[in-house]
């Protein structure tokens, strides 16, 4: 049998407009680099999704929520729990994300958010969406452009 390894660094972008997320092997339209699916996305209410590049930090499974509104934790696996069964954490490189941390991709309990601007500014994705999207970025290694 013949094996075809893909050499990565599997990327996202962004587009706030149209709530689309998009996966390229290399970098987003860039000679060379091949798209290769699209999802829907929940952003941030009133546009709070900064623009800009983000690298992909850490990826938790089942996470924790820890809310910043001082609800304090809501465990994995916790029906309330707004992330779902997975975080990928994303650091703010240039744009309005500089220096930004706290953001993140993650999954939904609200699956009718998507397509709309309701999150504290975290890219939602439906929860079979994020399965594959947790499986293709790579800590360190992906970015996230996040475009008007």
């Amino acid at each position: 049998q013949t094996l075809k390894i893909i050499k990565g660094p599997f990327n996202a972008i962004v587009y706030k407009k149209s709530f689309t997320l998009e996966i390229w092997l290399g970098e987003p339209n860039a000679k060379g680099s091949m798209y290769i699916h699209s999802f829907p996305v929940g952003l941030g209410k009133d546009d709070s999704t900064p623009t800009g590049i983000w690298a992909v930090q850490d990826k938790l499974k089942n996470p924790a929520y820890y809310s910043p509104r001082g609800e304090g934790v809501i465990a994995a696996g916790d029906p309330k729990n707004p992330l779902g069964k997975f975080w990928i954490a994303l650091t703010g490189t240039e744009g309005q994300a500089v220096g930004k941390t706290s953001y993140g991709i993650h999954g939904t309990i609200d699956p009718n958010s998507i397509g709309k601007q309701e999150s504290l500014g975290c890219i939602r994705l439906h929860n079979e969406d994020i399965a594959q999207v947790f499986a293709l970025l790579v800590s360190g290694k992906s970015t996230v452009t996040v475009k008007d």
